[in-house]
């Protein structure tokens, strides 16, 4: 059974309307279905929601301003009549009842009242209109009996296809937001007017100008002096000005501290210039003029190293290695050439050290050349030694034995799509590596201890720099059996314990192969060779740990 909604104005039963509104008939007040008296959309009391607000306000906007008596059609002249609020239809004021909805109002009709005059003068004065006129919506069929009235307005209503300002959540959540913003930065405007401009207006002391009032103060600005502080002799040490100036310049009136810091090979001795005691250090200085002043220090060390056990370790057919000992830490230098005259310098070692070595290179085989060795400590004294001479040896033929020189050769690379790889498919060869010690490596892929080896290959190759060409040290493998297709199934098999290949993999060639000129005839088998590329050691069987090759390595110039 439906609620019935009473209004807490009138008392009276209040129903929907066509539009599915509670509007009071007697004092026209909109409801809730809880009879609360609603404005908007929402009830204030309940939270009821109108689904259909939107629609009645915009029906409260275009509702039509004709008489009421005109839409109904009935007229009862000479008989007191009203327009029932419900409907809309003129009917007899003392029937008691709306013939159209059946509205029951009692003796006295709570509806307008309206005369028969009234009606009968207005439908005099307003002229009949057409059905319709161009331009003009078309009137409404007049109603079917038995169907209960209907008004125009609701008719324009049903026409309405989407209901507009229907506000998203979005929106409803921005609205309230944006004006707390606006508020929030009134407030502020507000705050920062009165703090800025209203408090230091009104707390300024009477009779005193305001500061925009006020002449800009005139700066005078201090004289400024020069200092000009120099260290004898040059590098003997420097001079600290505290507190410090970029340009050397002070004001008139300050006090400068100087400090005398020699260097290693120096102590202080004693100032010079416009000082007031020239033993004391640091010494205060007033700036009243231009000042010039200037530390003097005195050498603490000027003995030169002793040299001591000038040898030549190693001579071959193109190179000498020569060492010395000093009795300090001193940088070395050698100068050599074929006549005692002759004064070809090499460059000087580059660390402080008492045991020296200095390998000449780019000498003639079965030649005399002479050298005289020189060193120089750290406070630049230097010593010189007489002329020493030595003898390379005849030239040394290549050969796969040790001593001998190892044979060239030129070989293409494995071709490896690995990024980190050095394998590209290029062209290396022997001559690549002059100057460096060099690890050559015979294996094949038939090798199961060839394998084994390859993870002490790799770390050799990253430890020394081998992969940015920059080490002292070469990494060369070389697979006489010429498989690439082997080698990358073993790559992919053994991966995940012996690691990618990422170290120089060169393919023997089947003419003339390489392991033929250095005699293979057991993998895995190592040359070690050394910067004037002679072989020095050969090594047959694998290597179980690194600290085994590097201990060969070591042995090599």
């Amino acid at each position: 059974m439906p609620e019935i909604v009473i209004c807490p104005k009138c008392h009276v039963r209040v129903e929907k309307d066509n539009l599915g509104e509670l509007l009071c008939p007697k004092c026209g007040v909109r409801l809730c279905p809880k009879a609360h008296i609603v404005d908007g959309k929402i009830c204030p009391y309940c939270g009821w929601e109108d689904t259909n607000y939107y629609l009645w306000q915009k029906a409260q906007k275009v509702r039509p301003k004709s008489s009421e008596v005109e839409k109904s059609g009935q007229f009862l002249d000479g008989k007191p009549q009203q327009v029932c609020p419900r409907c809309g239809i003129v009917i007899e004021a003392t029937a008691g009842r709306c013939s159209g909805c059946g509205w029951l109002y009692g003796s006295k009709p709570r509806g307008i009242q309206q005369s028969a005059a009234s009606i009968s003068s207005t439908l005099k004065s307003e002229p009949r209109r057409p059905a319709s006129l161009p331009g003009e919506p078309t009137r409404p069929a007049a109603r079917q009996p038995g169907t209960p009235p209907q008004s125009p307005l609701l008719h324009e209503l049903k026409k309405i296809k989407h209901r507009e300002w229907d506000f998203t959540p979005i929106r409803r959540f921005l609205q309230p937001f944006g004006a707390s913003l606006l508020v929030c930065a009134v407030l502020f405007g507000a705050f920062l007017l009165v703090k800025e401009v209203l408090i230091p207006v009104f707390s300024q002391p009477a009779g005193k100008a305001s500061p925009q009032a006020m002449p800009p103060p005139v700066f005078n600005p201090a004289k400024l002096y020069t200092l000009t502080a120099k260290a004898a002799p040059e590098g003997g040490g420097r001079i600290q000005v505290s507190p410090p100036s970029e340009r050397g310049t002070f004001e008139s009136g300050i006090t400068v501290i100087l400090t005398a810091i020699p260097d290693e090979c120096h102590n202080f001795s004693y100032w010079e210039g416009d000082v007031s005691d020239s033993s004391k250090n640091p010494i205060p200085l007033t700036i009243d003029s231009n000042k010039s002043v200037t530390a003097h220090f005195n050498p603490t060390d000027m003995t030169a190293p002793a040299i001591t056990k000038v040898e030549v370790s190693r001579c071959s057919d193109i190179s000498a290695t020569i060492t010395w000992n000093t009795d300090e830490p001193a940088k070395g230098q050698v100068e050599y050439g074929k006549t005692e005259a002759d004064s070809q310098p090499t460059p000087t070692t580059k660390e402080f050290t008492t045991s020296h070595s200095v390998r000449l290179t780019g000498l003639e085989p079965n030649t005399t050349y002479y050298f005289r060795v020189k060193a120089e400590d750290k406070c630049g004294n230097d010593a010189n030694t007489v002329a020493g001479k030595l003898k390379t040896s005849d030239t040394i033929s290549a050969g796969h034995e040790v001593g001998k020189r190892a044979p060239l050769f030129t070989l293409t690379s494995y071709q490896d799509d690995n990024p980190e790889s050095p394998n590209k498919g290029q062209t290396v060869s022997l001559n690549n590596f002059q100057g460096k010690k060099v690890l050559l490596n015979f294996w094949s892929t038939s090798c199961g201890p060839c394998i084994t080896e390859f993870p002490l290959f790799r770390e050799l190759y990253y430890d020394n720099q081998c992969n940015k060409n920059t080490g002292n040290v070469a990494v060369i493998t070389i697979g006489i059996d010429n498989r690439p297709d082997r080698i990358k199934l073993i790559e992919d098999k053994y991966q995940a314990e012996y690691g990618r290949f990422t170290f120089p993999m060169l393919l023997d060639v089947q003419e003339k192969p390489t392991k033929d000129k250095y005699r293979i005839w057991r993998v895995p088998t190592t040359f070690f060779i050394d910067s004037d590329g002679i072989v020095r050691e050969i090594k047959t069987g694998r290597f179980t740990s690194l600290e085994e090759i590097e201990t060969i390595l070591n042995s090599l110039e």
